[in-house]
């Protein structure tokens, strides 16, 4: 049986997924790269505009580069290997 997951279209982000788990106040499950793989619940208190160092803010205090996260409730960006 081949392993299989769920991706992202090549060249999409996840901001706009993030955008709408904020707005629907959607718990998010994130992994995301910080020297390491690493993972994160919770739920959004903010997410900055887009840019390149966007940043989002969970309800615990914790704040993620938008650009170091790989998966966001089960997706995964189509260019993460380490699963």
């Amino acid at each position: 049986m081949a392993d299989r997951r769920l991706t992202l279209n090549r060249n999409s982000g996840f901001y706009t997924l993030l955008k709408e788990c904020l707005a629907a106040r959607e718990q998010v499950r994130l992994l995301y790269d910080e020297q390491g793989i690493r993972r994160a619940e919770g739920y959004l208190l903010s997410l900055e505009e887009p840019g390149p160092d966007c940043m989002l803010v969970l309800d615990n205090g914790k704040r993620i580069p938008v650009a170091a996260v790989v998966a966001v409730n089960g997706l995964f960006a189509d260019d993460y290997s380490e699963c």
